[in-house]
């Protein structure tokens, strides 16, 4: 009995000792520990990044939102100040580490340890009477982490390289981490739950390394496919926007551009055409100036674009004729296609990406888009004229 024993515990412990395992009821081996832990997750996602407990990490339920940057990654406040980042003491920075010292862990923005020349490390949370620490002795300050630091931000499955993107942080109130929507078709997320995952940066180089290999702004394309891209909602907006008969009052144009008015580069555009001044059905007064769709449209392109296609006429800027569409905007002939291989700067192309989200989701918040049962209901009476292609189906 005592050898059986000691067989079956070598036999859980090690495959070395295979031919002992006593098989399940269903006649398949019983997996032992050094299988499990030994032989699993030995990738370097699966193995070095994924489900590690660290002090530097982070996860939380995703939420989206148009009115950040595109690189921004809104990180609630709560976890900003667990999260901290080395910072060197330098007589550069001693007023700023002064600060986050005398904060703490518990006033935001402070610091959590401090670490001393001869190799101590304080906990703030444990000391009262921060003033006694001397900045003379102090290598190292773990502040909490700030607007603009570096993150990585990655949702499970990792399944090829944009599913893990560096950010930038814009501290947030809330519980949530919240991401552009234009980054979410290459993160495979929606928001109904999903969880994602953010490491901090530590150490200048690292960061370097982030901000310029796993940037945002460095993943809009992968293997000649725009990735990051307008979502169906902001498709719709532009498609709508860009209708021919499109005619918008001031008001309209000011709640559309009302956004980019403190923006230095942003030119506000001319009226189209005018017509008789009056009051809307609101009771403002309208002065009849209008402005068409292609021209909102023309204001948030950056002047370096030109792309000229049999749907699509675009000249310095300025949007000629056309109507916007899935295609014409995230195809492989598109507007961010062109911008992305004509542009060297990135940031023009998500410069673009975040105007053009806000302008056209605006414009579906002031005049709406709904589908109907008879938008879907087949007119057999005409069946056999629209399958000929005698009437343009929308």
């Amino acid at each position: 009995a005592w050898r059986a024993v000691n067989k079956n515990v070598a036999a859980f412990h090690s495959h070395k000792h295979r031919k002992y395992i006593q098989k399940a009821a269903y006649g398949k081996p019983l997996v032992n520990v050094e299988e499990r832990y030994k032989y699993q997750r030995n990738g370097r996602f699966r193995g070095n990044v994924i489900s590690r407990r660290t002090k530097k990490s982070g996860r939380g339920v995703l939420e989206a939102s148009i009115t950040q940057e595109v690189d921004q990654a809104g990180i609630p406040r709560r976890e900003c100040m667990n999260l901290s980042v080395r910072i060197n003491v330098s007589r550069y920075n001693m007023a700023e580490a002064q600060k986050w010292i005398l904060n703490g862990p518990h006033v935001y923005p402070g610091a959590n340890y401090v670490t001393l020349k001869d190799g101590r490390e304080i906990n703030l949370s444990f000391m009262d009477n921060r003033r006694l620490i001397d900045l003379s002795e102090v290598l190292f300050v773990e502040r909490h982490l700030l607007d603009n630091d570096i993150v990585i931000v990655n949702r499970q499955p990792t399944l090829h390289r944009p599913s893990m993107m560096s950010f930038r942080v814009q501290v947030i109130e809330g519980f949530c981490v919240r991401l552009h929507y234009a980054v979410f078709p290459p993160l495979g997320a929606d928001c109904d739950g999903d969880e994602v995952n953010f490491q901090v940066i530590e150490g200048l180089e690292a960061q370097a390394e982030a901000r310029q290999i796993s940037s945002v702004a460095n993943s809009i394309m992968k293997d000649g496919k725009i990735w990051i891209q307008f979502i169906l909602n902001a498709v719709i907006g532009a498609h709508l926007l860009t209708r021919a008969d499109v005619r918008l009052n001031q008001s309209d144009v000011h709640f559309i551009l009302s956004a980019f008015l403190l923006e230095a580069d942003f030119v506000w555009p001319e009226p189209c055409e005018h017509v008789a001044p009056g009051y809307t059905h609101d009771g403002d007064f309208d002065p009849g100036r209008r402005w068409s769709g292609h021209q909102l449209v023309s204001s948030i392109l950056p002047p370096e674009l030109t792309l000229i296609t049999k749907d699509l006429v675009i000249r310095n800027g300025i949007m000629e004729s056309g109507q916007l569409n899935e295609k014409l905007l995230n195809g492989s002939n598109g507007i961010l296609h062109h911008l992305y291989r004509d542009v060297p700067d990135r940031n023009v192309t998500l410069r673009f990406l975040y105007r053009g989200y806000i302008v056209f989701q605006r414009y579906l918040d002031l005049f709406g888009h709904s589908v109907g049962y008879y938008d879907c209901a087949i007119d057999f009476q005409h069946e056999d004229a629209y399958a000929q292609g005698a009437y343009d189906t929308p």
